[in-house]
């Protein structure tokens, strides 16, 4: 498949799941929401983690504020992305919020720490398939912090079931996640993509 045919399947795929998770009831986003994050507390990546990168929630995305309590509870150091689409990944801190950006350097000082899974990054997305690829919200922010950490970190995407589609179009530089969490199951996408090279 071509770069362009690729770029515009992306572009079709994401207008659709844009429109889908807007027209969502708030009775079932707020307690598939809730579930979703009940799921990550107990899950063992999120437990054996320092460190927790989370994302504010756009636009019906599956919320993280339970997920930031129950790590701020357990101390572990708690970042927030801030994207910048057209700037290198930068990371807020929560009580550090209101004096700007914080250098990324203290999640890779966690990551060299020798500690296998010190920091899970919350991945946010439209729509993903079980072998972790996922169409994000547009600007290739994301990909450039994974590039950039991810290879250390552990990767966790939260979506909705309706989320979850058989293939997600991917292109060499999209990083795909270990993990994804629904409100119905939580999938081990590295375990996915070994089988299919089989």
């Amino acid at each position: 498949m071509s770069e362009r045919s690729i770029e515009e399947g992306k572009r079709l795929l994401r207008a659709a799941a844009i429109s889908r998770r807007k027209g969502l009831p708030v009775e079932n986003s707020s307690a598939w929401s809730r579930c979703i994050q009940e799921t990550v507390v107990r899950f063992p990546p999120f437990l054996r983690a320092l460190g927790v990168i989370l994302y504010k929630p756009l636009q019906g995305e599956v919320d993280t504020g339970l997920i930031r309590d129950d790590a701020l509870k357990a101390r572990k150091m708690v970042f927030y992305s801030n994207p910048d689409p057209t700037g290198s990944p930068e990371l807020i801190m929560p009580d550090l919020a209101a004096a700007g950006c914080q250098p990324i350097n203290d999640v890779e000082a966690l990551l060299s720490s020798g500690e296998p899974g010190a920091v899970l990054i919350i991945v946010p997305g439209l729509l993903f398939d079980c072998r972790g690829n996922r169409l994000g919200r547009g600007g290739g922010w994301y990909d450039r912090l994974l590039s950039r950490i991810g290879v250390n970190a552990a990767t966790a995407a939260l979506a909705y079931e309706f989320q979850i589609i058989d293939e997600v179009p991917a292109d060499d530089w999209d990083w795909p996640v270990d993990y994804i969490v629904t409100e119905r199951r939580t999938i081990d996408c590295a375990r996915t993509r070994s089988s299919f090279a089989s």
